[in-house]
């Protein structure tokens, strides 16, 4: 419960912050509401803050917004009984048990006052699909060649335009006028920028060219105010600026993802590379997180931001190369289009397929754009026509649209949703306006004529025209809740950090926990009834489960980098892969050994899965194919307790009984030698640093040891010694802090670049089985018997 779920309306919110309340009601053992407000008038006190009983009923349903005195009123009361359900002394007013509560409250009331000041429009009934037409309205004319790529600014009243010319103009939408043209060079067979975007902020607009240049031109000062990006080494196919204008991403034929800083205009890190051939389309999604390809390999693929791993390979796409792709606004489909002429949408969340592909054009399919709403689709091809798609009951919308004589190369819709704006081959720029309704279904055979108004059409996306607060185009883009005060987020961080953590509460378990593992917005729970628990860790609800997994206890769980797939290893000997969207399994068991399988890991780009057995059994699988990989062999492990990748995922750390940790090469294919000298007792448990320069280890007799990754010496003294066995070790994501458990149920933090301990061991009742940290390092997950606790 440290921070607000990202993207969300105030109504969402409130309903997130009752089931929050909730789960607190329920953990201190669901007293009656009649019970809280007398438990709370006796040892609270306050009755001007007290909740009476229908006020309760309402908040913990999600319905009701209260002050904030009668919150803490009311969590102080629920605070009066302990986990156990016995009665307890309330936490005090000011006691930082509830300032998580506090930070909640007051990120709610932002959201509260935001939906008061633009009040959201009521949605259309799914009975009732919204009214589509477009009639052909002027011509933008003046490029000598033609129009491959174009793009609205974000305030509607300017447009980008690249041609076959060798020209970026720059166009005033209210007077249909250039405001300004940039030509690289006389070269024009060379200069072509190939693609346009405009950054979020509307100031700056990128392109790429053939000669492999990407330029980010200042639209506000004169021309030329260019500043380069330099990387590529061939044709630049696709830009894509991410949601909060910070990050570029761009691709092309030298088959690698390129990724800028925009600020200072340089590279961060190496390419991301997969593809092979050509990258002709690209878009980050609207969250900021997933980076979406496709290309000549004719594969869709998805790369997690985060991560910087590719994420995943779209299963039976296209047949040809993919020439278009872009996320529906909200995130959650994915559309597809290429030289196959095929139509297709995936479901972002599962990464499967969504309905059936759509045809419709004769030829390859050149662009597509989503409606800001999210309703309508509109794709473009080599037959010169517009083809007008219902995105959520995947249908065609009325008859293809004519009005350019070739193919049509590029298409957009204006931030308000009510015009179109395309580019083809005759090197005109056709604006349309939406008109007479046609739905979904039902055809009108005056959209397909061209017609060209007499008129000239009113821009009411641009900021020369003003616009009435009451009309469709003025709505408010959503914009995401307010982060938690800077305070609050600051002393959450620190506290945990600097050893010190604020216990945020525990997930009971009926039976024993064995592993817990965190992805983004998920914690999985494996435990010894061989089921899997995947909860909310802001909410600390449960998501899904159990789910039933081995026919024995769960001993180790990995998720995939992009956290779509969690592996598990269990007691039956076999390791179990789920989709965490849907939660089902996938497919049979990728081994059914008859013995333990003690640890599972992901590589950190995800192309491999390692397993450990009891027996020394060490495997390898290519994730993409399922199939075993050449993994460790020629040396017998007695016991493999723990696995880890490297932060480059060229070495695999492999704890072993009574000797130090064996290291093998994934790429050469051998073992390292590296003597870790000073370990004579099993290595239970092991990690990397984030950075790869340290490597972590417990072992049975209680002792941590830190050890320089590379060369293997030992850095400094063992850490001071557990009172038992060490089975967990884990580096925080952001490689301050490591956290180690042991066997006598006693949590310590340590300074990552010191060795030396943060604060006081952290006392708890039964042996810690597993460690993990949140992504961001700001909450810190422990396995204890039949509980897991989380701190802040």
């Amino acid at each position: 419960m440290v921070e607000s779920p990202t993207y969300v309306t105030y109504e969402e919110a409130l309903r997130h912050f009752g089931q929050e309340l909730s789960e607190l009601r329920a953990q201190r053992g669901a007293p009656s509401f009649d019970r809280m407000r007398a438990r709370g008038l006796k040892v609270v006190g306050d009755a001007a803050s007290a909740c009476s009983k229908g006020t309760m009923s309402k908040v913990f349903a999600g319905g009701q917004f209260i002050s904030l005195d009668k919150l803490i009123w009311l969590v102080r009361a629920v605070m009066s009984w302990d986990e156990y359900g016995e009665e307890c002394a309330p936490p005090g007013r000011r006691d930082e048990e509830l300032t998580p509560w506090r930070a909640r409250w007051q990120s709610l009331n932002i959201l509260r006052t935001q939906a008061r000041r633009h009040p959201a429009p009521p949605s259309p009934r799914p009975s009732e699909p919204r009214p589509v037409s477009f009639r052909c309205g002027d011509v933008l004319t003046g490029h000598d060649g033609p129009v491959v790529s174009l793009a609205f600014s974000p305030d509607g009243g300017r447009l980008v335009t690249a041609s076959g010319d060798g020209a970026v103009r720059l166009w005033n939408l209210a007077t249909h006028r250039v405001i300004s043209e940039i030509r690289i060079s006389d070269r024009a067979a060379l200069s072509v920028a190939l693609s346009v975007a405009f950054s979020p902020d509307g100031d700056r607009v990128v392109f790429g060219n053939r000669e492999g240049l990407v330029l980010m031109w200042d639209t506000a000062a004169p021309p030329p105010a260019l500043v380069p990006f330099k990387g590529h080494e061939a044709t630049v196919w696709a830009v894509s600026f991410s949601p909060d204008g910070r990050l570029l991403a761009t691709a092309g034929d030298d088959s690698g993802v390129r990724l800028w800083d925009v600020a200072t205009g340089t590279q961060i890190g190496e390419p991301l590379t997969g593809p092979a051939g050509s990258i002709w389309a690209l878009a980050i999604s609207p969250d900021g997180r997933l980076l979406a390809t496709g290309g000549e390999d004719t594969a869709v693929r998805l790369w997690n931001l985060t991560t910087r791993a590719e994420a995943v390979i779209l299963p039976a796409g296209h047949t040809a190369s993919v020439h278009a792709l872009a996320f529906s606004p909200d995130g959650t489909l994915l559309a597809t289009a290429g030289k196959d002429g095929t139509l297709r949408f995936w479901d972002v969340a599962t990464r499967t397929r969504s309905g059936e592909p759509l045809t419709g054009h004769a030829g390859s399919v050149y662009a597509l754009a989503f409606s800001p709403d999210g309703a309508l689709l509109v794709t473009a091809g080599k037959d010169g026509t517009l083809r007008f798609w219902d995105a959520t009951g995947r249908t065609p919308i009325g008859d293809p649209v004519t009005g350019h004589t070739g193919p049509v190369w590029a298409v957009a819709f204006s931030p308000g949703g009510r015009r179109l704006v395309t580019g083809g081959e005759d090197t005109n720029v056709r604006l349309w306006e939406e008109g007479t309704s046609v739905r979904p279904g039902e055809t009108d055979a005056s959209v397909a004529l061209g017609e060209e108004p007499t008129t000239r059409l009113r821009y009411e996306d641009s900021p020369a025209r003003p616009r009435k607060p009451d009309t469709p185009d003025s709505t408010p883009s959503p914009q995401p809740p307010a982060p938690l005060p800077l305070a609050v987020r600051a002393m959450l961080h620190r506290r945990l950090h600097a050893g010190h953590p604020l216990k945020l509460g525990g997930l009971l378990h009926d039976t024993d926990v064995h592993t817990v593992a965190f992805a983004a917005d998920v914690l999985a729970i494996g435990s010894d009834d061989g089921a899997v628990q995947l909860w909310d860790p802001i909410l600390r609800t449960l998501r899904r489960g159990p789910l039933p997994t081995h026919e024995n206890a769960v001993l180790s769980m990995a998720f995939s980098p992009d956290g779509v797939i969690l592996a598990t290893g269990g007691a039956d000997g076999t390791v179990r892969l789920r989709n965490t969207a849907t939660g089902d399994l996938i497919g049979a068991p990728l081994v059914d050994h008859g013995g333990d399988i003690t640890f599972v890991a992901y590589s950190p780009k995800g192309t491999l899965l390692a397993g450990g057995g009891r027996d020394g059994t060490v495997w390898l699988w290519d994730t993409v194919t399922g199939d075993p990989a050449n993994g460790p062999s020629g040396r017998r492990t007695r016991s493999v307790h723990a696995v880890a990748f490297s932060p480059d995922g060229r070495y695999l750390a492999i704890g072993d009984a009574g000797r130090a940790p064996w290291l093998w090469d994934t790429v050469g294919r051998s073992w390292i030698d590296v003597p870790l000298a000073g370990i004579s007792a099993d290595s239970l448990a092991l990690a990397f640093s984030p950075d790869g320069r340290l490597l972590a280890t417990g072992d049975i007799a209680g002792a941590v040891r830190l050890w320089d990754a590379t060369t293997g010496e030992p850095i400094g003294i063992p850490l001071a010694d557990h009172s038992g066995a060490v089975p967990a070790v884990a580096f925080s994501p952001d490689g301050r802090t490591l956290a180690t458990g042991d066997t006598d149920g006693t949590l310590r933090l340590w300074d990552a670049a010191t060795g030396g301990q943060l604060g006081a061991p952290v006392p708890h009742d039964g042996a810690v089985a597993s460690l993990a940290f949140s992504l961001d390092s700001s909450v810190l997950a422990v396995a204890t018997k039949e509980r897991v606790t989380l701190y802040a």
